[in-house]
């Protein structure tokens, strides 16, 4: 893949998680209205629920938009941790992603980033 189609498919990953929260917001709010008593337990689970998967979507939109931002600054590809390009196959998996699968390995290991999407 070229840097225009890495742009065209955070683009579109972009577009996806918008209408994902855009989606969730307005469930959250379509289920505010009154619930019987009985319905309240299950509307608390599917709102922690909604919300964890809005955390996650929120985290993957701010990936999203560095790896956009890096395409614009020249520095997309690249591992920000050891400055190494980082291979073709693990940018087509996660296009988003800001280090190379060494880095990311020592990352996670150390726990200094929480998000899977790395």
């Amino acid at each position: 893949m070229k840097k225009l189609d890495y742009r065209q498919v955070l683009s579109h990953r972009r577009s996806e998680l918008l209408g994902s929260l855009d989606e969730m917001r307005f469930d959250t709010i379509a289920q505010m209205g009154r619930v019987a008593e009985e319905d309240q337990a299950q509307l608390s689970h599917d709102e922690h629920i909604s919300l964890s998967r809005n955390v996650m979507d929120y985290e993957n939109l701010r990936m999203v938009n560095e790896a956009l931002d890096r395409l614009g600054t020249g520095e997309y590809g690249i591992c920000q941790a050891c400055d190494q390009p980082i291979s073709e196959k693990r940018l087509k998996a996660v296009p988003w992603t800001r280090y190379c699968i060494v880095c990311q390995d020592q990352v996670s290991a150390d726990g200094t980033h929480s998000s899977r999407y790395a």
